[in-house]
């Protein structure tokens, strides 16, 4: 695997260097809250999950507290699960489940229209049924003075212990949750002196669904707020109250992205978050049924729904699989030929491929039905069909089920950065060498992609398509010159002339220009190169003949190329960041149809002269790239593609951090602020 320091590398096609950052976990959720605010801050030091506070984010405590004190009217009347012997208390621990109208985290809501799941918001708490065996009492007509003493008193010790003003003055979740309980006085919003409300049962019961999202049910401390409940004391209420709304916060953030955009790596990365956190919040206690309302932070997309669906798929699959030895390294195995590694083929290909045969006559013969299983594999990977089995196939073949379970988890949170807005959306996913144009559920264009180097990757970026430039010329960055073309003039300058590059004193642009051929380059170091380099329009430029921009802060676009011959390549990670089209006057034609004038002709009659020109889009396309290793089919099925850059083990390993310290330590520490004396 590569190393992830190869990812800090930066990604560019042209005109500015981004400096290079080292990656470690150094955007957490400080980090996302400050993308956010779509501020350049200085990167987080590695492994940092807690990075310095900042003050901008702070909420607005007058609205807040209005909101808090129209919460707390509305909740008068509502159900609590009162105080109860043991017996009792254990069911609060174990809540039933929500009706399959109710839907919350069911595959049927999140697949709903977002008008669809709004609509649900509205909608009274589901009552609590009688298999559920809790004491359900309604709440006095007015709130009793001492009951609201009981429960913020209670809340305000906690709040004072756990969120003091270094918190409060962060950007993390928790400083949300500590600002929001100030900013209402300390109000509950989840439980009362009588008990737990059933809208805080519902909200558990869903965070304990959690998994069937490819979520981590520990990342919402269910079993703690279970605990918490069965104890139902001032002072754990108090503590379910605070965690809770950390657990629910923290889901509905994971909904949109959180778990990639709030642990990006610095350096190449540039991914916000659609909302504020205390937005999120505000949406959340506002709703008059939480559980629909988190429910409804989910993708509607058909694509997250097959995502979804095939998790379950091979959830089971890795749960009934038994250990396969590993495909033996060796030369390539052919069709018809003999090898004792045929039985092991035989056996990792017929555990998942039902028309592969489990046995045959010839247990070395690799036969005709075997090279057809292969095929049907290689194709799945996206490697070539040819049923030869080398290196890439054996790779691929010796992954496990519980390795494509950890794939789909991460695809569904790449998903999730996406915008849930219908409008058209430009999406390149890098480790698919493939680009699509979605205009809501239809692909209106696709194709293939040339896509960056492991050590000059392509970044992971949101933005808009402005603007195509016709017969570009190409500024070469510093830091390529250095590397890439300096070497060449080193050793045969005269073909970079060939191909149309100018050399000029550093400073010059154009008024400077230097004869390629009269320097003596041997003498020119790394170090100290004096010169830019710029490459003339027309075939032989490396951007071809036109190219697409759109603002980034690592300079890179979308472009046509000379280098036809790459894109019959299984791999084609070839460039310095930038993403070469297999079709670009197709993408062209796309991003003009708002443009009047500029039908296919007059695309085409604009590419053949020589001219640079530059069009501005009349509608911007959104364009955003990501890193999906597993893409669902619309038959069924699963493509899975490698960890080009090892971003699949990087993000695994933060969001195991995540759960296992950030997440627990503060749970510990709300236990002993709870229980302590």
């Amino acid at each position: 695997m590569l190393s992830l320091k190869k990812f800090s590398a930066v990604a560019f096609c042209g005109g500015i260097f981004v400096a290079s950052l080292s990656i470690g976990i150094s955007r957490a959720e400080e980090n996302a809250v400050d993308r956010i605010e779509q501020r350049d801050e200085t990167a987080a030091a590695p492994n940092n999950l807690d990075a310095a506070p900042r003050e901008e984010n702070a909420l607005g405590a007058a609205e807040l507290g209005d909101r808090a004190r129209e919460q707390n009217a509305a909740d008068v009347a509502e159900p609590v699960v009162a105080p109860r012997d043991d017996e009792a208390a254990r069911m609060v621990a174990a809540p039933a489940e929500l009706p399959e109208e109710n839907a919350a985290g069911t595959a049927e809501l999140v697949g709903r229209a977002p008008e669809q799941n709004a609509a649900r918001v509205a909608e009274p708490a589901v009552a609590p049924r009688e298999e559920n065996t809790v004491r359900v009492v309604a709440a006095p007509a007015a709130p009793r003075e001492e009951s609201v003493a009981v429960a913020t008193s209670a809340i305000q010790e906690l709040v004072g212990r756990m969120y003091t003003d270094s918190v409060v003055r962060g950007t993390t979740v928790a400083s949300t949750v500590g600002r929001f309980y100030r900013a209402r006085a300390q109000a509950p919003v989840w439980t009362t002196d009588n008990g737990i409300r059933e809208k805080a049962v519902q909200v558990v019961d869903l965070l304990g669904k959690a998994e069937a999202e490819g979520l981590t049910p520990n990342d919402y401390l269910v079993e703690e707020l279970r605990t918490l409940a069965a104890e139902n004391t001032p002072r754990s209420r108090a503590a379910y109250e605070l965690l809770l709304s950390e657990a629910a916060l923290r889901y509905a953030l994971d909904m949109q992205g959180y778990r990639i955009i709030g642990l990006q790596p610095a350096g190449n990365f540039a991914l916000t978050m659609p909302e504020k956190f205390e937005d999120v919040l505000a949406r959340i206690v506002g709703s008059a049924n939480p559980a629909v309302q988190l429910a409804a932070f989910a993708p509607t997309s058909s694509f997250y729904t097959r995502l979804r669906g095939q998790l379950a798929v091979y959830r089971e699959l890795e749960a009934k699989s038994t250990p396969l030895p590993a495909l033996d390294a060796g030369p390539t195995i052919e069709p018809g030929m003999r090898d004792g590694r045929v039985q092991q083929l035989r056996a990792r290909l017929a555990a998942a491929d039902k028309a592969v045969k489990a046995a045959a006559d010839d247990a070395r013969l690799y036969d005709a039905n075997l090279v057809e299983g292969v095929k049907r594999f290689q194709a799945q990977q996206g490697l070539t069909a040819d049923g030869k089995v080398g290196e890439k196939t054996r790779n691929a073949l010796n992954r496990s089920a519980k390795d494509r379970v950890e794939q789909i988890t991460l695809a569904l949170d790449w998903v999730r950065t996406l915008p849930r807005d219908t409008a058209p959306a430009i999406i390149i996913n890098i480790p698919e060498f493939r680009v699509r144009v979605m205009e809501g559920e239809t692909e209106a264009l696709a194709m293939d992609v040339v896509i960056g180097r492991s050590v000059r990757p392509t970044p992971v970026f949101s933005s808009k398509v402005t603007a195509v430039i016709y017969n570009p010329s190409w500024h070469v960055p510093r830091k390529l010159a250095r590397e890439d073309k300096l070497p060449i003039l080193r050793s045969r300058p005269q073909s970079l002339v060939d191909q149309g590059f100018h050399a000029y004193r550093e400073g010059g642009r154009g008024r400077d220009e230097v004869d390629i051929m009269s320097v003596d380059w041997n003498s020119v170091t790394a170090d100290n190169f004096p010169y830019w380099l710029r490459q003339d329009p027309g075939p032989k430029n490396a951007l071809g003949l036109v190219r697409l921009t759109f603002n980034n802060p690592f300079d890179v676009y979308m472009h046509d190329t000379p280098d036809r011959h790459l894109f019959k390549q299984d791999i084609r990670a070839f460039s310095s960041g930038c993403i070469r089209l297999e079709r670009p006057l197709d993408m062209v034609e796309y991003v003009l149809r708002g443009n009047k004038g500029w039908d296919r002709a007059a695309i085409e009659e604009a590419s053949k002269k020589r001219g640079t020109r530059t069009l501005n889009v009349d509608v911007p396309v959104n364009v955003q790239s990501i890193y999906m290793t597993a893409i669902p089919t619309a038959e069924g099925t699963m493509q899975f593609r490698d960890d080009l850059y090892g971003l699949d083990r990087y993000f695994l390993d933060a969001q195991k951090k995540r759960t296992d310290t950030v997440v627990a330590e503060r749970t510990q520490q709300r236990r002993v602020a709870s229980l302590a004396r």
